[in-house]
C-alpha cells in the first residue's frame, strides 16, 4: 500500500516539479508519507480509545453523525443502531451531526442507542442541554407502575411519561389494552438530580399486571351483539378470551383469571374464562 502511495506521490511531484532533484523529491515524498501515517495512527488511537471507553456497563452521551437511514432504523457513526418507533426522527438525514444517548448492558455486546437528543448545526447553542461527550453514568433494574392510555397497533402507550412499549420486543403472557394497570420490568438511567435518583427508562424487559386474581363466579350479564359480558357484577370480559367453542350464557359458573384495569364502572378485566357448569335450555 505504501509503495503504491510512494509511486503515486513521486509521479505527481515529478510532474509538478520536473526540475527538482531525485534526492529532494524522495525527501519530500517521505515527509508526506510520514504525515499520512501519523494522521492514520492518531485516528486509530482515537477510535480505540472511544471503543475502550464504552466497555463498561452503563450509559454514555456522545456526539456523532448519521451514516445511514432506513425505514425502521438509523445507523450512527457506522457502528450504533437506533430503532425508529415514532415520527420524532422524520427530519433527520444522512450526514447530520447529532448528540445522542446510548447504553451498554453487556460488555461483550454492542451498545444500544436510547435516543437522539438533538441535531448539532454550525450555530448550535442550546443552553438547555449540557453536552457531555463519552461521560459514563450508571443504570439499574427497577419496576415502574404505569397505566395503558393508548394503543397504536403493537405499540402500547402508558402514563406517566408517555412511554411507548413495543409489544413485539417485551416479555408478556397477555396483551394489554387501554385501562390496564401494569408493572414494567426495566432498566433505567440513574439520575442524582431527581428526587428518587431514577432517570429515564433505557429498556423494557417485560410487563406484568399490577394485580391479578383467580375467581370462581357466575356470568351476570352477556351481550351477544358486542360480545361483552360481566362476571360477579364486577369483572368485565370479552368473548374472544373465552375457550374455543365456549359460548357464554347468563347463569354459567366459570373460573376466571382477571387483572386490575379501568374499564368504565368495572375495575377488573378477565384474561381467561373456563366454564364449570353451563346453563342448559
Amino acid at each position: 500500500m505504501l509503495s503504491l502511495m510512494y509511486n503515486g506521490i513521486q509521479y505527481a511531484m515529478s510532474y509538478v516539479y520536473p526540475k527538482e532533484t531525485a534526492k529532494n523529491t524522495d525527501e519530500e515524498i517521505n515527509e508526506v508519507i510520514s504525515r499520512i501515517e501519523l494522521a492514520n495512527e492518531i485516528n486509530t488511537n482515537k477510535t480505540e480509545k472511544e471503543e475502550e471507553a464504552l466497555n463498561e456497563e452503563g450509559c454514555y452521551y456522545k456526539m456523532g453523525s448519521i451514516s445511514h437511514i432506513s425505514t425502521d432504523c438509523i445507523l450512527i457513526d457506522d457502528s450504533y443502531i437506533y430503532d425508529i418507533i415514532d415520527d420524532s426522527t422524520n427530519n433527520l438525514k444522512v450526514g447530520d451531526k447529532i448528540y445522542y444517548l446510548l447504553y451498554l448492558r453487556d460488555p461483550n455486546t454492542k451498545p444500544k442507542v436510547r435516543k437522539i437528543i438533538c441535531v448539532i448545526d454550525d450555530d448550535w447553542n442550546n443552553e438547555n442541554i449540557n453536552v457531555k461527550n463519552n461521560v459514563h453514568t450508571c443504570m439499574t433494574s427497577t419496576s415502574i407502575v404505569v397505566k395503558v392510555t393508548k394503543r397504536e397497533g403493537r405499540i402500547a402507550i402508558v402514563e406517566p411519561s408517555n412511554i411507548r412499549i413495543d409489544l413485539c420486543t417485551v416479555r408478556s403472557n397477555f396483551i394489554p389494552i387501554v385501562g390496564d394497570w401494569l408493572v414494567l420490568d426495566c432498566f433505567v438511567k440513574l439520575n442524582n438530580e431527581s428526587e428518587d435518583w431514577m432517570g429515564e427508562i433505557l429498556e423494557i424487559n417485560g410487563i406484568k399486571p399490577l394485580r391479578s386474581q383467580l375467581n370462581c363466579g357466575v356470568i351476570s350479564k352477556y351481550n351477544p351483539e358486542n360480545k361483552v359480558g360481566i362476571i360477579n357484577k364486577n369483572i368485565i370480559f370479552y368473548k374472544r378470551l373465552c375457550g374455543m367453542g365456549y359460548i357464554p350464557c347468563v347463569g354459567d359458573n366459570v373460573v376466571t383469571e382477571s387483572i386490575e384495569s379501568d374499564q368504565g364502572q368495572y375495575k377488573w378485566r378477565s384474561l381467561t374464562i373456563t366454564p364449570l357448569m353451563q346453563v342448559r335450555f
